[in-house]
Formats: structure tokens, C-alpha cells, sequence
């Protein structure tokens, strides 16, 4: 059970004033450097360390509504909603199993529907179920060959918290060799990069004293801050905002994406996560086409306001054999023998049991286990290259931005 939750009150910030106030009701309480740190980079870098070994397994439902901005866009003459103006996830893995149960409105590649998006690996077999709500039913499909979770390429790049906002907002995804945090939103590949600095004073985000890290641009070519993130290290050095910079034609620095968390729950002693949060996207003039929108993420919670997030638990393996709890009338196939059959109610079970046989003949669990890095632990120190992208949940998705670089030198930006 919980032992202690912590709430912390919500920053209140505009892209004209990046990161610089927080509003508590009417009064406005402003952040300050303080006594020096109490942590090194090393030291912070040994925390999100225990915090990734601490996970050996993980069952989260939350929901990412969207609460202001547009939810509408018009293209080619058809009105249709922007992507995930409402979103409900379930993710639940362990260390060689993953799936992802989501429900949304505004599909990035359907925009004119209310989509359901299943994507499943069991340690031998990778299953996606995609069907649009009220509407026909939807399509299976079961490929057997293992992911590429080395390169995360293809159907690698849904197995993965990376690009979820619930993860997202506490930097609680793996790491990547290039990712530098900004890529990844990792807070271990933050930390080992060397254009990480952590600040040399702390700083008081709504009472709490933080550690604050800057992300300067990593290739070297220019010392602008891309990133900025301040850590609690009384909740295990848990992120709790972090702003996402970028630069316009005119060279002045834009705020782009802005993470809080708002509410965190010690889940097992030591080891805290977020339970409620929000992310904001800024319309900017260097990103033409983005307007500001903003979602609140909450954990969803029982009828005891207990939430719904467990961690070190054992994982029914039902949770990742999703062809057999897909709707009666759904069009399954399997991809590489291209044998296919319309799922009925009263053989789902027996179809599932037989292809699970056929599957395990063709690639035994070992081998996918082998290959599986979802919590992304690593010992890898090296240096990485940096590749002048950043990967950022505009809207929910990941978005592949070509971002320009230029000084700016954020000594007190959260505050100022």
C-alpha cells in the first residue's frame, strides 16, 4: 500500500513569461535561487538509476483530456478534430512483455474518428487491434517475427513508454543512445549526457526545494540550453516541470512544450511516481501550424480514490494476449502466413490456443527475452551524438522537430 502522497500546487506559466511564475489562487509565489545543491549530477544520476532498477513491472489506466485550445482543424474543407483531444491508456509491462490499450479521439492517421488502438507483445508474438468506435468492426493483426528493440524501429517504436505523456512528465522512459533526454525524455540518458549541467544553487518550486538541470545543445556547435528540468530530491529526485525550448527566425527563445507534475504518490518506500500532471504545447512563429493546447493527466482511481497504479506486481499473461478478447466480427490475419479468419464468439478461445502453439514452435520466449529492453537499464557511459532532433509529444504523438540552436543562458529563467 501507498505510504505518503505528496500534492504538489500547479505552475501557471505563458510562452511571454517562460517558466516564470507560479500562481497559488491570487497570490503568485516566485522561485528563487537558494542554499547550494545538495545533490551532484552523479548523485541525482544514482537516484533515477534506483528509480528504473526499483520497476520490475508496471500496470497504469489514466487519461489525457485535453482542456484548452483548438480541438477542431480544417483541412482541404473538412472540419475534424485535432489528435487526442481525449485520450484513456491503459500500459501495463514487465521486463519481456508490454501492451498498450488506448482509446481516443482524433486518430494522426483516421482524424475524422474515435479510435481504438491495441498493441500487444507477449514475449513471443507482437498483436495489434485497431477499429473505430461505433463503427464496423476493426482489424487483428499477428506477426511473429521479434521486435527490433535495439534500434526501436517499426513495430518497436509502439512497444515502448516513450512518447506516452504519463511518462513523459516524469522523464520515466528508457534510454536511448542518442537520446540526451531531450530525445528520449529520459531522465538516466539526461544525466549521463555531458551537456547536462546541474545548476550550482537550488531553487524553490512551490515550496520545495529543487535541483535544477540545463541541457545545453548537445553537438557541441552552439551553447544555447534546449532544456530545462527541476528534480525533487525529497521524492527521489522525481521531475516535477520541465520546459522544452526553441528559437525563432528573429533568434528569440520560445517556450515549445512545458511538463508538470502536480501529484505524486510514494508507490513502494522511495520509490515515487506521478499521479496527476499536465503538458502544454505553445503556438510558436519558429513552428508554423501549431496552435497552444493543453491536457491534464490523471491516474485513474477506484471507488476508494486509490490509483490505479501498480508496480512489482505479477502480470496475468492474459493482459498480453490481446487476439483473443477482440470483438466478435473482427478481421484477423496473421502477416506472415497471411492465413486470416473472422473471429467469432464461440471459437476466440480455441483460434487463440492453436496459434499460440503454432507461434511458440517458430520462436521460443528466451529468445524475445533476449532481445527486450523496455525499462531501458544500461550501463552504457559513453558519449552520444547528437543529432539536432528532438522528440516531442505535440499533441499526444511523437514529432520529429529540426530545432535551431542559439545561446541563451537560462542562470534563473524559471524565475525571472
Amino acid at each position: 500500500m501507498p505510504k505518503q502522497r505528496r500534492h504538489i500546487q500547479p505552475f501557471v506559466t505563458t510562452a511571454a513569461v517562460v517558466c516564470a511564475a507560479m500562481t497559488l489562487g491570487s497570490a503568485t509565489t516566485r522561485c528563487y535561487a537558494q542554499r547550494p545543491a545538495t545533490l551532484t549530477k552523479d548523485g541525482i544520476y544514482a537516484q533515477a538509476l534506483k528509480r528504473s532498477a526499483a520497476i520490475t513491472s508496471l500496470d497504469v489506466s489514466f487519461t489525457g483530456d485535453q482542456v484548452a485550445g483548438p480541438t477542431v482543424q480544417v483541412t482541404q474543407g473538412r472540419t475534424m478534430p485535432l489528435p487526442f483531444v481525449f485520450s484513456h491508456r491503459r500500459i501495463a509491462f514487465d521486463e519481456s512483455r508490454f501492451v498498450s490499450e488506448h482509446n481516443f479521439a482524433g486518430d494522426p492517421f483516421v482524424t475524422d474518428v474515435n479510435a481504438t488502438r491495441w498493441v500487444a507483445f507477449n514475449g513471443v508474438a507482437t498483436s495489434l487491434y485497431v477499429a473505430a468506435q461505433d463503427g464496423p468492426p476493426g482489424i487483428l493483426g499477428i506477426d511473429m517475427d521479434l521486435p527490433d528493440f535495439k534500434d526501436r524501429t517499426g513495430k518497436a517504436e509502439e512497444l515502448t513508454t516513450s512518447g506516452i505523456d504519463y511518462f513523459d512528465m516524469q522523464l520515466l522512459n528508457p534510454p536511448t543512445t542518442d537520446g540526451q533526454g531531450i530525445g528520449d525524455l529520459s531522465l538516466i540518458s539526461l544525466l549521463q549526457s555531458d551537456s547536462a549541467v546541474l545548476r550550482e544553487k537550488m531553487e524553490t518550486v512551490d515550496g520545495r526545494e529543487c535541483h535544477v538541470i540545463d541541457l545545453y545543445d548537445p553537438s557541441g556547435a552552439t551553447d544555447r540550453v534546449a532544456m530545462t528540468v527541476w528534480t525533487d530530491p525529497k521524492q527521489g529526485s522525481l521531475p516535477i516541470h520541465q520546459c522544452h525550448y526553441t528559437l525563432n527566425a528573429s533568434l528569440e527563445t520560445e517556450l515549445l512544450i512545458e511538463f508538470a507534475v502536480t501529484d505524486s504518490i510514494e508507490i513502494e518506500p522511495g520509490l515515487w511516481l506521478a499521479t496527476d500532471g499536465w503538458k502544454k504545447v505553445y503556438a510558436t512563429s519558429a513552428i508554423k501550424d501549431i496552435p497552444f493546447r493543453e491536457w491534464e493527466i490523471h491516474v485513474d482511481r477506484d471507488a476508494g480514490d486509490t490509483p490505479l497504479l501498480a508496480v512489482n506486481i505479477p502480470l496475468p499473461a492474459g493482459n498480453f494476449d490481446i487476439w483473443d478478447r477482440v470483438p466478435a466480427g473482427t478481421d484477423c490475419f496473421i502477416e506472415e502466413s497471411q492465413e486470416s479468419w473472422i473471429a467469432r464468439a464461440d471459437d476466440v478461445q480455441a483460434v487463440a490456443t492453436q496459434f499460440l502453439a503454432t507461434a511458440s514452435l517458430k520462436s521460443g520466449p528466451d529468445d524475445a527475452i533476449q532481445r527486450f529492453s523496455l525499462l531501458g537499464r544500461t550501463d552504457d557511459q559513453s558519449s552520444h551524438a547528437w543529432s539536432i532532433t528532438m522528440m516531442c509529444s505535440i499533441g499526444g504523438a511523437g514529432l520529429f522537430l529540426l530545432i535551431p540552436w542559439r545561446r541563451r543562458r537560462p542562470s534563473s529563467q524559471l524565475c525571472e
